[in-house]
């Protein structure tokens, strides 16, 4: 869990060094490099500073040529020696370390999405830790900084004035003796319930050292999150038997406690409760079949009416339960629904403290991008909204209305009457586009819908929308297809039916093509409306 200002949980590892080579290092420019080759042998490195140990890492180091550079912040380490060690005594890499006054990478690389968060350098997963404080929302995230694949959890951490521009901090938390820094989440302590400062950002997250189950741990941060602090008596919850991680802590009023949702095991979740974020108690068990780990647990009004809420959990698959919770107990009111339809949504979470309820989700989408840097990207920023729906209340994730910030040029595509053979195009587009297209259906049977080369294609008797590996099914709106599509350069993000169907798509355009177009098989299809923006990058410099 995370308190803010703020308290985080770490994992980490250490592994003893046998033979070893050593370099020390006396920092005159900010960022330290280091060549990785994918693929390599892995070595165990130790950075240390005043003797003790600030870092430790596995990391395929390149001997030679260099796929790509792995950095270390310098900055805190000024007039300060810092030696680098590896568990080879034959380590010719260490002679390639070099100082620079940047870090490599400009965000423009040929898969580097444009308008989804991914890091500078290295592995992404899970995002974690989400708030708000001061005007500025939080980004953590599951991060490997020193390999193009999964491992040496760190959490990484970025920071946004609107949830589209986003600009990267240092690591906010290391592997350490502890464990490595797994999953969790982040809070604001108003009211300093845990004595860490006056108003305090908090942190926390699973933490396990290998071969051993576990364990929640907390940290905090009294300078707006820029460093970390971990508690002294940590771990806070202590391993159990059937398992416990991936802590996502709210605070409930009525009650005056904090509540904690974990995940323990086999689609098994659990809420537990504190008044001061160290002392647990459990409260009740909650099943969620099928959804797996990550849960998030949070307060949402139905219909926009402050006056009338819900309780709504979820797992890292994102079939949601709707219901009520009572300060110990939460009550599910019917059977898990899927929030996402796509392939390219993992282990989402939803921001902590924002105002007026507002409840945005970000989620990871989960792609390799073989040949760069880095590797994954998270989903776009949503906002979700809980509405009365003839099947009964339903969540509804549309993009937050601050992308519109990204807008550079408008248009209109061709409206009017489709027939087979005969399809309806708007070319000469740029890369990233959010547009959308209101379409009467009539006779046809079929309808296929491309942007960029990407096809998405609906089947009007089985009202099945499919984009890649995903389908499913969008029910006709008096015989209207909604669909909205935000189109990145790995990804396409669709939502139909005013966002009642969500389905971000892993998929990569074809780059020279410009053209959205509309065809149709079996009768003749109408386009009522057709509105297409040409969008520019989130990323600073680029256009």
């Amino acid at each position: 869990m995370l308190i803010w200002p703020a308290a985080l949980l770490l994992l980490a590892f250490t592994v003893p060094a046998q033979d070893s080579a050593q370099v020390r290092i006396v920092p005159q420019k900010r960022y330290l490099l280091l060549p990785v080759r994918n693929g390599a042998p892995k070595h165990v490195v130790t950075v240390k500073a005043q003797g003790a140990i600030v870092d430790q890492f596995e990391i395929e180091t390149a001997e030679s040529k260099a796929d790509w550079w792995a950095f270390i912040d310098l900055s805190s380490y000024k007039d300060q020696a810092v030696s680098v060690e590896s568990d080879a005594s034959q380590a010719a890499w260490l002679g390639a370390l070099k100082q620079s006054n940047q870090a490599p990478g400009g965000y423009d690389e040929t898969l580097r999405p444009q308008l989804h968060f991914s890091s500078k350098r290295g592995w992404l997963n899970d995002p974690n830790g989400l708030l708000f404080y001061k005007g500025q929302y939080h980004l953590f995230y599951q991060h490997n900084p020193y390999g193009w694949g999964w491992g040496n959890m760190h959490w990484g951490h970025a920071v946004s004035k609107d949830l589209i521009h986003w600009r990267e901090l240092p690591a906010a938390l290391y592997p350490d003796a502890l464990g490595t820094m797994f999953s969790g989440s982040g809070l604001v302590d108003r009211h300093n319930s845990t004595g860490f400062g006056s108003t305090t950002a908090a942190g926390g997250s699973s933490a396990m050292s290998a071969g051993k189950p576990s364990s929640q741990c907390l940290a905090f941060s009294t300078d707006n999150g820029l460093t970390w602090a971990k508690y002294s008596a940590n771990p806070v919850i202590p391993s159990m038997v059937d398992g416990n991680r991936d802590p996502k802590v709210i605070w409930h009023e009525p009650s005056k406690h904090w509540i904690v949702a974990l995940y323990l095991s086999n689609d098994n979740f659990a809420l537990f409760r504190s008044t001061d974020l160290k002392s647990w108690e459990k409260t009740c068990d909650v099943k969620i079949p099928g959804d797996g780990e990550c849960p998030n647990f949070f307060e949402i009004p139905v219909d926009g009416q402050p006056s009338r809420t819900k309780w709504v959990m979820f797992g890292a698959q994102g079939k949601y339960v709707i219901g009520e919770f009572d300060g110990i107990k939460f009550t599910p009111e019917g059977d898990p629904v899927p929030l996402n339809h796509g392939d390219g949504y993992y282990a989402a979470q939803v921001f902590t403290d924002l105002p007026k309820g507002r409840r945005v989700l970000i989620s990871w989408a989960r792609q390799d991008l073989p040949g760069m840097p880095f590797n994954q990207k998270l989903g776009i920023p949503v906002d979700l909204s809980l509405r009365q729906t003839p099947d009964g209340l339903r969540l509804f994730a549309n993009p937050v209305g601050e992308i519109d910030s990204l807008v550079k040029k408008k248009a209109e595509g061709p409206l009017g009457v489709c027939t087979p053979g005969h399809p309806l195009a708007s070319t000469g587009h740029s890369e990233l586009i959010d547009t959308r297209l209101s379409i009467q259906v009539g006779e046809a049977k079929q309808l296929r819908i491309t942007f960029r080369g990407i096809q998405i294609q609906f089947d009007s008797a089985t009202e099945l929308l499919t984009c890649g590996n995903s389908s499913t099914r969008v029910p006709l709106k008096n015989g209207i297809l909604e669909i909205r599509a935000i189109v990145d350069r790995t990804s396409v993000d669709l939502f139909a039916n005013g966002g009642q169907i969500y389905m971000p798509v892993n998929a990569i355009p074809t780059p020279a093509d410009g053209q959205l177009a509309l065809s149709v098989e079996g009768g003749t299809a109408k386009v009522i409306s057709w509105d297409i923006k040409e969008l520019k990058s989130s990323w600073p410099g680029r256009r």
